[in-house]
């Protein structure tokens, strides 16, 4: 007795007979976890041109891999955490728009621009979802301008997270030695970078400055501090700092970081 042939049906077909919604929910998470790939490979790609050399694509780079290891002790969802990836290579991105660096414009709207720059990017790429709104959210939260905008929203704690890990990540990298050669560099290029240098260390250097909001970032903090007093004191570093600034004014921000680092 002949029987009729089985109609070939590949795995796929065959799961997508069986478990459609299955399929339907896994293709749907596959589009979108690429979706957001392309999003910070566009944010990498602007912030390659960056001509701020203090916030480039070394420093945002810098900033997600200690944003990873703070996360690491925190039991994010996936979506919150592509959420914080999201915010992460994308808090600088709104400092391309211009070819020149700024101390205090860019300082105060630079997270509202990034904000909604990727709130635009997402939107050509018809990818506006809870992960892209939260990544936005956190952003306009971390923003100087917009510090009230946290209480106004009352974020929940899933987001407040996010914003904690995002802000601490971003000083942590005041302190990496790569930045400090940078701004070297930028003295050296030109003195009128002094001013803004010595207004930066007047305020990076205080407690309130480096108040952690994770404990896994205050020991790398702690790290940190030690690498940077101890490369600030190196004769090199210290004979060129001492032809730009007073003697007394370096000893007294040494010393503040030191105190700062005792604390810890």
């Amino acid at each position: 007795k002949l029987v009729a042939p089985i109609p070939y049906l590949s795995i796929k077909s065959q799961f997508c007979q069986v478990y459609p919604c299955i399929y339907t929910i896994f293709c749907y998470t596959l589009t979108t976890m690429k979706s957001y790939h392309q999003l910070i490979f566009l944010a990498k790609k602007k912030m390659k041109q960056s001509k701020d050399p203090l916030h480039d694509l070394s420093h945002v780079t810098r900033v997600a891999s200690y944003a990873k290891k703070i996360a690491a002790s925190y039991d994010l969802s996936k979506r919150d955490y592509s959420a914080l990836l999201l915010a992460v290579w994308w808090h600088d991105v709104g400092r391309t728009i211009t070819s020149r660096s700024s101390f205090v414009f860019m300082t105060v709207f630079d997270d509202i621009i990034s904000a909604f720059m990727l709130l635009y990017f997402s939107a050509k790429k018809k990818q506006i979802d809870k992960t892209i709104l939260t990544a936005v959210i956190v952003l306009l939260s971390k923003s100087l301008f917009l510090n009230w905008f946290v209480k106004f929203i009352s974020l929940n704690k899933e987001r407040t997270n996010i914003l904690h890990i995002l802000q601490d990540a971003d000083k942590l990298d005041m302190l990496h030695i790569q930045r400090s050669v940078e701004i070297v560099k930028l003295l050296n290029a030109s003195p009128v970078y002094a001013y803004g240098y010595k207004i930066a260390i007047n305020w990076f250097l205080t407690k309130k400055t480096f108040e952690m909001k994770t404990k896994e970032a205050k020991e790398l903090l702690a790290e940190l501090m030690q690498r940077f007093i101890s490369w600030i004191n190196e004769p090199e570093i210290m004979a060129w700092h001492l032809q730009f600034f007073k003697e007394k004014w370096i000893k007294k921000h040494i010393k503040e970081a030191q105190i700062i680092l005792n604390s810890l």
